[in-house]
């Protein structure tokens, strides 16, 4: 029986903050599944990161699903770090979908 045990993994804080910034330039420059692969390593880096849930956000938005986006925004308010940039992308959610109350 083969058992896997993953440790934390060591990484300086400038690497995870480049690796971040690659996040944010792929999905500006629609390049979305490169951008999910970063974000999905960054993950394994720093697990307990909160803040990285609004980039899941931001990719369901690029892909057009709203509705996942909005709910995945929800969930993020009471993380005061991703308030601003959270309004901003559940505003583009609510109004994409139509709502009035955006």
């Amino acid at each position: 029986k083969t058992r896997c045990s993953v440790e934390k993994t060591q990484c300086p804080g400038s690497v995870v903050s480049g690796l971040i910034e690659l996040i944010t330039v792929g999905l500006t420059h629609e390049k979305i599944q490169d951008a999910a692969a970063v974000l999905a390593a960054v993950r394994v880096l720093r697990p307990e990161l909160k803040a990285l849930d609004t980039f899941d956000a931001w990719i369901s938005i690029k892909r057009g699903n709203y509705v996942e986006g909005a709910r995945l925004l929800r969930e993020l308010e009471s993380d005061a770090g991703s308030k601003p940039l959270c309004r901003a992308l559940y505003a583009c959610c609510l109004f994409a979908m139509g709502d009035p109350s955006w």
